[in-house]
């Protein structure tokens, strides 16, 4: 079992869990057909919790009951391309994995099975309540599929995409990721001044990123990030997501909603927050 390591994003009470996934998914959001993908935050919910639950809602009638989970791994523990096969746990509930799926994935390129990366790792975490939420709305009999990832090189998450195409083609795909982390706190400054200049310089950061998943470029989204050295703690599992979706003929992506941690708690450090979904 995977015990939950990331309350503290949520509540630890269920009723109160509960209550607050209702509060969020209470909204009107048009919803879209054939919907691949989803590029989702993982911030504490009282920040990012509602671009998430705009997200799905938006993208809920394409959710399926194998959801492929990718992360980004912050702690830097155990295998760079790592797979979970435990059953997960959080106060909504167990949530199973595909284990067949994340057998077959494991044949062919050296992606493993280690629980040791997934042991600290909040960002695969802090996305279930939402998913077990809405599944259970939509009487779907949710599985995961957890993903957690080191930094490596664009040549390898080309290989890892093909496996990916081969065995969880039909699959649901969501990346949990926050853009800019910007500010002192994050060692990452390249403009000071009023804070309206900072969020200027953000935003339009994460424009320029924004359109190129949008665009489904691959390629131009990881050279971007790494060449002007882009905060974006999940440029990995979103890189390998765009690799896969222009494998599967992904016509392109919509912006749902945006928002940062400044808007709820002003600060000189804060983090931008992006839903995206992926047709």
């Amino acid at each position: 079992m995977r015990e939950p390591v990331a309350v503290g994003f949520y509540p630890a009470n269920k009723e109160l869990l509960q209550r607050n996934l209702q509060d969020m998914f209470d909204i009107k959001v048009k919803r879209y057909q054939n919907v691949k993908a989803v590029i989702v935050p993982h911030a504490g919910y009282v920040y990012s919790g509602s671009v998430t639950a705009k997200t799905l809602l938006a993208a809920e009638k394409s959710l399926k009951g194998s959801v492929v989970l990718m992360g980004p791994n912050h702690t830097g523990i155990g295998y760079p391309v790592a797979l979970s096969k435990q059953t997960w746990i959080t106060p909504m509930g167990e949530i199973k994995t595909d284990s067949e799926s994340i057998e077959k994935l494991c044949e062919k390129f050296a992606i493993r099975v280690d629980e040791a990366a997934h042991s600290q790792e909040h960002s695969i975490e802090v996305e279930l309540p939402f998913l077990q939420y809405l599944s259970k709305k939509l009487s779907i009999d949710l599985k995961i599929i957890p993903l957690c990832m080191q930094l490596v090189p664009y040549s390898t998450l080309e290989k890892v995409a093909e496996q990916f195409v081969a065995v969880c083609r039909h699959c649901f795909f969501v990346v949990s990721s926050d853009f800019t982390h910007f500010g002192p706190m994050y060692g990452y400054q390249p403009v000071k001044g009023e804070p309206a200049n900072c969020l200027r310089f953000v935003k339009k950061a994460d424009k320029e990123l924004i359109e190129f998943i949008c665009k489904i470029k691959p390629q131009k989204f990881w050279d971007t990030v790494q060449e002007k050295g882009y905060t974006v703690c999940g440029a990995v599992p979103i890189t390998l997501l765009l690799l896969i979706m222009k494998k599967l003929r992904a016509k392109q992506g919509k912006l749902i909603t945006y928002k940062t941690s400044f808007d709820v708690s002003p600060s000189d450090s804060f983090v931008s927050y992006a839903g995206i979904i992926i047709q």
